[in-house]
C-alpha cells in the first residue's frame, strides 16, 4: 500500500494508519468490495464528499487578501484513495503518456522542460533557422478540467466499460465543503477539476492536457 502516513483523514475520520495496523482479513473484505463497484457500476455515496483547506500562497500581511490568494487542497475518504491505487495498478497501461509531455508528471519539473526545449532551439538556431515558440498556461488545469473532455480521451484510450463509468459517476456526485478554524461549509457540487489529492491527480492533468499530436495510441 503506497500511501504515506501522518496525512489528514477525511470526512470519515479513518487514515492510512487505520488500514496499514488493522486486522490483515482488511484486506480481503476491501478487495472483495472493490471488484463489486465495476459489477455493480455504483461507488458509495462518501466517496463523493472530501473537504477543501485553504492554504495561504502568500505571507503578506499588510494587505487585505483575496482568494486568489490562497489554494485549497481536498482532502478524501482513504479508502477512496486505495481504490483508486488499485485503478491504476490493474489498469496502468490505458493512462501511459507520451515522453514529449513534462507536465503533471511526478520527478519532472521545470528544469527538465527548459532543458530540452533549449536544446530544440538551439539545434534549429545553429542550422539557420527561425523558431517561433508558443505557449499556453495550465496553471488551473485542474481547478478547470472538462469532465466531459476527459471522459472522451479516456473512450479513446479503450479504457473498460466498467471503469469508465463508474468514474463518470464518481464525477458526477462529487462534492466537497471548505474546512476554515474546525468549522465546515456547506456542501457544494463540484462541476469541472481534480481534487488536489486525488491519486488520479497527476494521470488527469496528463491526459486532459495531452494533445494528439503527441499521444501515442495504445491500440490501432
Amino acid at each position: 500500500m503506497n500511501l504515506k502516513n501522518g496525512k489528514a483523514a477525511g470526512l470519515d475520520e479513518l487514515s492510512c494508519e487505520h488500514l496499514k495496523y488493522s486486522h490483515p482479513i482488511v484486506v480481503s473484505i476491501l478487495c472483495k468490495l472493490f471488484n463489486l463497484f465495476p459489477t455493480n457500476g455504483h461507488v458509495p455515496d462518501s466517496f463523493s464528499k472530501s473537504y477543501t483547506v485553504p492554504i495561504s500562497k502568500s505571507n503578506a500581511t499588510n494587505r487585505a487578501l483575496s482568494v486568489y490568494d490562497f489554494r485549497g487542497i481536498s482532502i478524501s475518504p482513504v479508502i477512496s484513495k486505495l481504490f483508486e491505487h488499485a485503478v491504476l495498478d490493474r489498469f496502468a497501461h490505458y493512462f501511459t503518456t507520451s515522453d514529449n509531455e513534462f507536465g503533471f508528471k511526478k520527478h519532472i519539473g521545470c528544469r527538465h522542460v527548459i532543458y530540452n526545449v533549449r536544446n530544440v532551439i538551439e539545434h534549429y538556431i545553429d542550422n539557420g533557422s527561425t523558431i517561433t515558440m508558443r505557449s499556453l498556461d495550465l496553471s488551473k488545469a485542474f481547478d478547470r478540467m472538462n469532465h466531459s473532455a476527459l471522459f472522451s480521451k479516456l473512450m479513446d484510450r479503450k479504457l473498460p466499460n466498467e471503469i469508465l463509468l463508474i468514474l463518470e459517476l464518481w464525477f458526477s456526485i462529487s462534492v466537497t465543503c471548505v474546512r476554515w478554524n474546525g468549522y465546515n461549509s456547506q456542501f457544494f457540487w463540484l462541476y469541472m477539476g481534480c481534487s488536489d489529492v486525488s491519486e488520479f491527480e497527476h494521470i488527469y492533468g496528463q491526459i486532459s492536457t495531452t494533445p494528439s499530436c503527441v499521444y501515442d495510441p495504445l491500440f490501432t
